[in-house]
């Protein structure tokens, strides 16, 4: 496949995604965060960054704009849920924690909780 089409095929899968992220308003950034370790916000975020890459102009608010389909603060009014108070782990300090080291996955302990972790990816 030549690098044209797949670009074009790319943009249609993201175009794909957007759109049935734009649909599923119940679906939950920390729900997405929580099962593909990604959410809408990254999603934006990647999309400024490969406006920047490509040298486009492109502002944080249209960004947002692009992947909500709302701005944020009408996404918050309408569609984000109020986090459960025995359900925040991020809110509860760890009781026992080991940072990632060298390929080799730790195990984090958090009150009632644990996270397998995995080294992070080198960046570009």
């Amino acid at each position: 496949m030549d690098n044209a089409t797949q670009d074009k095929l790319e943009a249609a899968a993201w175009r794909s995604l957007i759109k049935h992220l734009q649909h599923r308003k119940d679906v939950q950034n920390i729900d997405l965060m929580n099962l593909a370790g990604f959410c809408r916000n990254c999603l934006y975020k990647w999309l400024l960054e490969a406006a920047e890459t490509q040298s486009v102009e492109l502002t944080k608010d249209d960004a947002i704009q692009s992947v909500y389909g709302m701005t944020i603060d009408e996404w918050k009014k309408n569609h984000q849920a109020k986090p459960a108070k025995n359900n925040c782990v991020c809110s509860k300090k760890p009781s026992r924690y080991i940072l990632p080291s060298a390929g080799i996955n730790k195990i984090i302990s958090f009150p009632e909780k644990k996270f397998l972790t995995f080294p992070r990816m080198r960046s570009r």
